[in-house]
């Protein structure tokens, strides 16, 4: 079992809304927007400015270690972690 942790841009989510959102993932060959759609389902609102039902959104950026992963298309293929996650979610017009 790996855990993802989602961290979302605080300008893509409410101040009462939590930062976080933690899932464990345990099949494999989902894709990580499938994870994301999961992991923000108790939060709609927030779920509809990052993806595009369970696919990336064009101006939002998906990090990890360092990288950006739709540009490579991480997001929207079967993703398989070996390792526990920490995804950041950010707006490409952010604030710096």
């Amino acid at each position: 079992m790996v855990t993802v942790t989602i961290e979302i841009h605080r300008s893509l989510r409410k101040a009462e809304d939590p930062k976080e959102y933690v899932v464990e993932v345990n099949e494999s060959d989902r894709t990580l927007g499938e994870i994301i759609a999961e992991a923000l389902s108790t939060h709609p609102e927030i779920k509809d400015e990052v993806l595009d039902g369970t696919k990336s959104k064009p101006g939002i950026l998906y990090i990890a270690n360092k990288t950006e992963l739709r540009s490579l298309g991480i997001v929207d293929t079967p993703f398989n972690p070996d390792e526990d996650l920490k995804l950041k979610i950010v707006p490409v017009l952010h604030g710096g």
